[in-house]
């Protein structure tokens, strides 16, 4: 009997969907990506973060979907708390001078629970690198500039995670990673601009979700920002020989230009992801290009592999040591 591809298309994810049907489907050999598929039919992909489970197939995402010519993005939620579109703002205008060196911090208290699919590499292809640190890489990309090479350290402190029968079932991606990332030559200041991470969803006490730490510090020439996610409307700005002051984010920042949302209803740490929708639905009706494309969702892939080939061979690796795999092409439309 000839084996055939099924293409499945979700449209509401709750309990049901997430816990019994995805997981079902996952196992059938038949599945295939589906974002492949829809760009060779010509439709325009919105697609979750980790763009792919590897760099090879981040980069097959993005040829096919730039030969075919559809909208792409990836999702890189973060990019539109309004506290980080302004720090992007005073980073450009040169509020802190040139950025010498990152602090970025996501530290969560997340139950020791059974995960899901997130726990299993064979299917989220990285643990805590890849879950949280890809938001902030792309914040690196898009604020500072490329990353040129990384070393890093990470560590499974959770190996056993009960299952919703009670039985543990194996964990075996990273729960803790702590890496330190060099940008590209002629990022920041000459003597080289450097980021440190530490992301972890086992800092017991740290609570989880909007509440738990997520901090970005830009440290530069002539002061500092930093971004606080669970404070979305302001930032904290410090300037050589003074002292941090809180600063509201002004209201033209609080939304993406054109959002039909009012910023100052509902809570403010979901609100804001409201607009990654309008921005594609923009960049297909209008053809705004302000978006995370699927090149970003690329790039930030291979310093996620990176950092995983680090911690295998305990050294600095470089990014562009990652290969630049071109695969056979998906069908392109007509």
């Amino acid at each position: 009997m000839r084996e055939s591809r099924v293409g499945v298309g979700v449209i509401g994810l709750g309990g049901i969907s997430s816990h019994v049907h995805l997981p079902g489907l996952r196992l059938c050999p038949q599945a295939e990506i589906v974002a492949l598929a829809a760009i060779a039919a010509g439709k325009h992909v919105l697609t979750e973060k980790q763009l792919g489970m590897n760099y090879a197939e981040t980069v097959q995402m993005y040829e096919a979907a730039e030969h075919a010519g559809v909208r792409h993005m990836t999702a890189f939620t973060y990019r539109f708390v309004p506290a980080m579109r302004y720090l992007k703002h005073l980073l450009g205008r040169g509020t802190i001078g040139l950025p010498r060196h990152l602090r970025i911090a996501r530290l969560m208290d997340v139950p020791e629970t059974h995960l899901g699919w997130r726990q299993k590499r064979a299917l989220a292809g990285a643990g805590e690198v890849g879950d949280m640190g890809a938001h902030r890489i792309d914040f690196c990309h898009d604020l500072i500039g490329p990353i040129a090479r990384v070393i890093g350290l990470t560590r499974t402190y959770v190996p056993l995670r009960p299952g919703r029968d009670g039985i543990p079932a194996p964990a075996d991606v990273e729960d803790f990673a702590s890496f330190i990332a060099e940008f590209a030559e002629g990022v920041g200041v000459e003597q080289g601009t450097v980021a440190s991470f530490n992301l972890s969803k086992v800092a017991k006490g740290r609570e989880s979700g909007g509440r738990s730490l997520d901090e970005f510090e830009v440290y530069g020439t002539e002061g500092t920002l930093i971004y606080h996610l669970h404070r979305p409307h302001e930032i904290t700005l410090g300037s050589a020989g003074g002292i941090l002051e809180t600063v509201p984010v002004p209201r033209d920042f609080l939304a993406y230009p054109g959002s039909p949302r009012d910023p100052l209803v509902g809570e403010p740490t979901t609100t804001f992801r409201y607009d990654q929708g309008f921005a594609f639905i923009q960049a297909i009706v209008a053809g705004n290009s302000d978006i995370p494309k699927f090149y970003d969702g690329m790039r930030c892939q291979a310093v996620i592999d990176a950092v995983l080939q680090s911690v295998q061979e305990r050294r600095w690796v470089d990014v562009a040591d990652v290969p630049p795999v071109t695969l056979p092409l998906a069908a392109t439309a007509t």
